[in-house]
């Protein structure tokens, strides 16, 4: 799949592109309301010239939920504080 990084003049921001899958709809993704903790999805289209399907994106840091809560440096021993697991918490809404 590819990724592509995207400036959009009529907003004057980034955004990202990324390829998905033929039978892939995202359409429910599209229609959530914003959320500092999901990304928000703005359009789903296919690139007339390749035949290739495209979801526009608000642009991330990158990674995955288990890189971002490892990069944190928890101790997530037997007995976790109350305050990282809030934080955890936070993190996966």
């Amino acid at each position: 799949m590819r990724t592509f990084e995207v400036y959009h003049e009529d907003f004057r921001r980034d955004f990202m592109l990324k390829q998905i899958q033929d039978n892939e709809d995202v359409s429910k993704w599209i229609e959530l309301q914003t959320h500092t903790n999901i990304v928000t999805a703005f359009d789903q289209f296919v690139d007339p010239e390749s035949g290739l399907k495209f979801v526009m994106t608000e642009m991330t840091n990158g990674g995955n939920m288990y890189q971002y809560v490892e990069k944190l440096k928890l101790d997530l021993a037997m007995d976790v504080p109350r305050s990282y697991l809030e934080l955890i918490y936070d993190a996966g809404i």
